[in-house]
């Protein structure tokens, strides 16, 4: 957790500290090479001390989200070679166009980047041959940068540039990468490969079928792809050639298929393991293949193989990352035996911890989708306790691996039953269980009463467990008095008060129960005799009545409106006495607020009360940043609902002239997260000094995380076409002289009209006023 975190961070830093502070690009465009050779390093260190699985794995994430942002086009080229530095993410009319320019890039595209970068990095040192070579040429870059021209040391930081990082790699292994560079780099695009394989037995050949699909039809890739197959005698790596259409090509078999010998199979660690054959192809000897082992090609890499293929590679296979890849594909074949095969690998405690969470929550898919009875919650449940269970009795859980515990827990409400409620019950009231886990297994609890269509299963199952938890010696109704010197039995508490608030009844209204219940622990809290501050506590349980605001007022809900709305008086007095006293960061005024904006927003105060004063008045300087930040969300969801152009200027006054920079984009981002209007759509805070005052801003400010924030609010509002409110540049006036007629297309004007006699005479009265000016005009000459 926190441990690896930390590792990955200071491992970072240390790189940063020779590419990116000592060496720096030479320009903005050649970010991706300083950045790139930074996260190489990292890399190093990543396998050295976290290990080779957890690094690979890590690419193979990373891998995956560019590959997401290529799909929802997010990503420009690495370079840009073209002199505007700018490069379209769409196309059409109302494209998004990208910038190369640190004030125009936003960070979450900065972020991708960089992770692409990483990815290219790899395979440039990879195409070196030797992984030595790469680490020559990095060294020869820190060589270079120290020495400057005259020969001493110089501690100036030194600029390294694209060109210059391919002369040193043609010096140092003497390849050309400008093909590599022009593919990679210089454009943008992802591919989609697609195997399928069929055995040839009497050829004992396995004819391979590659389909290479682009990602918004940039090049395809052309080159040599490594293919490991593993066989009956071992696993062997085959070369084959991809090209630009779709290709066939065979793929020969160095095992020959044995049906009765019984023979250990070696795998490419050189590990011998015994693989059941059983439900395989007896005439063939391919086990399974794995396609781009080592991840070298920017492609997502998809097979069509049997499951008994995926099943033993999901057993056998030491790479994790393939590991990872057969979890995620066996659901969709659902079987006993794939059933088994995840089950298997769930208790195996020698294989990858991500790749049994994968198993995991695969085998939950599967329970969800079979149409089996007897395939039910019951596996997910003595598999937990076979890992979990006290040695002397199996369904009380021991203190262990809190991860999978966590784990569980979360799953369990996709199998809502008597057994599992029971389950999560007992876990809540173990006071040897961690902490975390018992307020996921609360909070997993809450969501199975809710989706229950069980009237015995409500929302007494909640009420009563906390009444054992917390409530008095004498009676259990009555709340005791405050003691947090129990810190995960406080969490607990709190946790309580949020999940109680979320139960809704089978017909997904709120019951009066629930509410009565938050008030009261509201008003008989009491903190006298506790040495720590409660307004935690208060936050929690105003963040659960605040859940129970009801959306639509029926018959059923008018009661529960009712109570919601005596509880406004007691919150009223809360946010005032945060103002005398405040609580910590005035994180009590923040959830009053919340509570008072639920009640406006689904109508339920008075049309005299509906008033954003209250909101602007947390806005100024002196309120907390929490309160700040809440205010100005509160605020723009009220100027969304009441098309507030008052509102809205205060916000924009807070973006223009408030000291804090980080207030300023928090307001820009809400203002686009939650836009008050779409393109073209007609709306009363659509007009034409919005545009201006965005334009502005948007050309003022030197913050240039503000300017990439307001960009994309300008773009979220109007896209790259012009405001519908802003006047059309093609208005004009078609004079024809000869004719003395004139055609207009501005509104308010006569589309055909002939001139007036006055107006013959000022068109004369200025031709020979300008023809007497030219006479009198002279020129000075030039010296």
């Amino acid at each position: 957790g926190k441990q690896w975190y930390q590792r990955r961070v200071r491992g970072m830093a240390i790189a940063s500290r020779y590419f990116g502070v000592f060496i720096v690009p030479e320009s903005y465009n050649d970010t991706w090479l300083v950045v790139g050779i930074k996260n190489i390093l990292f890399l190093l260190f990543m396998r050295k001390i976290m290990g080779n699985n957890e690094c690979r794995f890590w690419v193979y994430q990373q891998l995956l989200k560019v590959y997401k942002a290529e799909c929802e086009n997010l990503l420009p080229p690495l370079h840009l070679k073209n002199k505007s530095q700018s490069y379209p993410l769409t196309s059409g009319n109302n494209a998004q166009i990208f910038h190369m320019d640190p004030m125009l890039t936003p960070p979450h595209i900065l972020e991708l980047m960089e992770l692409k970068s990483m990815l290219v990095m790899r395979i440039v040192e990879n195409r070196l041959g030797n992984k030595e070579l790469m680490q020559n040429a990095i060294k020869k870059l820190l060589s270079l940068a120290w020495i400057n021209p005259s020969g001493e040391s110089s501690s100036i930081n030194a600029l390294l540039s694209t060109q210059d990082f391919l002369k040193t790699i043609q010096v140092v292994s003497g390849k050309d990468l400008s093909d590599f560079m022009s593919r990679h780099v210089y454009q943008p695009g992802f591919t989609t490969l697609n195997f399928s394989f069929a055995f040839n037995r009497k050829r004992n050949v396995a004819d391979v079928t590659i389909k290479q699909k682009t990602v918004h039809d940039c090049e395809k890739y052309v080159g040599q792809l490594t293919v490991l197959v593993q066989e009956l005698d071992g696993s062997f790596s085959n070369l084959l050639q991809v090209e630009k259409t779709d290709v066939l090509q065979e793929l020969n078999c160095q095992s020959k298929s044995r049906r009765n010998k019984k023979k250990k199979i070696p795998l490419f660690t050189g590990e011998e393991v015994d693989i059941d054959l059983s439900h395989s192809d007896q005439d063939s000897p391919v086990i399974w293949l794995r396609v781009d082992p080592e991840m070298l090609w920017l492609s997502r890499t998809s097979i069509e193989m049997p499951d008994y293929m995926w099943q033993a590679m999901l057993l056998h296979e030491r790479d994790v990352v393939y590991q990872h890849m057969a979890a995620e594909v066996l659901p969709n074949f659902t079987s006993q035996g794939t059933i088994s095969t995840l089950s298997t690998v769930l208790l195996d405690e020698k294989c990858y911890y991500q790749v049994r969470i994968q198993a995991l929550h695969s085998l939950a898919k599967c329970i969800t989708v079979s149409g089996d009875p007897t395939v039910n919650e019951e596996i997910l449940i003595n598999l937990y306790r076979k890992l979990y269970g006290s040695v002397d009795n199996e369904k009380f859980t021991r203190m262990n691996d809190v991860v999978y515990q966590h784990m569980a827990a979360e799953v369990l409400p996709n199998f809502t039953s008597q057994g599992t409620i029971s389950t999560l019950s007992t876990v809540l009231l173990d006071e040897k269980c961690y902490y975390q886990v018992r307020i996921q297994a609360l909070h997993s609890l809450a969501k199975c009463i809710t989706v229950s269509g069980d009237p015995t299963v409500n929302e007494e199952i909640l009420i009563n467990l906390y009444r054992k938890l917390y409530g008095s010696v004498d009676n259990e109704k009555f709340t005791r008095m405050n003691d947090f010197s129990d810190f995960p039995l406080y969490f607990i508490q709190q946790e309580f008060m949020r999940a109680i608030g979320r139960i809704k009844d089978y017909s997904g209204h709120t019951t009066h129960k629930i509410v009565q219940f938050l008030y009261h622990q509201l008003y008989y809290n009491d903190n006298q005799r506790n040495e720590y501050d409660d307004s935690h506590l208060i936050v929690a349980i105003i963040d659960g009545l605040t859940e129970t605001v009801p959306h639509k007022v029926d018959h059923k809900m008018e009661e529960v409106l009712k109570h919601v709305k005596q509880i406004l008086p007691k919150i009223v007095c809360y946010l005032n006495i945060d103002k005398k006293m405040p609580s910590y960061q005035q994180i009590v005024s923040a959830a009053c607020l919340r509570f008072i904006s639920k009640l406006i927003q689904y109508g339920h105060i008075m049309d005299s009360l509906k008033d954003s004063s209250l909101f602007s008045a947390h806005l100024k300087r002196g309120q907390s940043l929490k309160v700040r930040c809440t205010a100005i969300q509160l605020l723009v969801l009220f100027i969304k609902n009441e098309s507030s152009e008052r509102d809205l200027n205060t916000i924009l006054s807070l973006i223009e002239f408030d000291q804090s920079p980080f207030i300023r984009c928090y307001a820009v981002q809400q203002l686009y997260l939650l836009p008050l209007f779409t393109k073209h759509q007609d709306c009363f805070l659509n007009n034409l000094h919005l545009v201006e005052r965005l334009w502005r801003l948007l050309n003022e400010h030197h913050d240039f995380n503000l300017r990439c924030c307001l960009a994309q609010l300008y773009y979220t509002l109007y896209g790259r076409t012009t405001p519908t409110c802003v006047p059309t540049n093609n208005c004009a006036v078609v004079i024809d002289l000869k004719g003395q007629t004139a055609r207009s297309n501005v509104p308010g004007i006569p589309s055909s009209f002939r001139f007036s006699s006055k107006f013959d005479d000022d068109r004369k009265y200025s031709s020979d006023d300008s023809s007497s000016s030219r006479k009198k005009k002279k020129h000075k000459p030039i010296k």
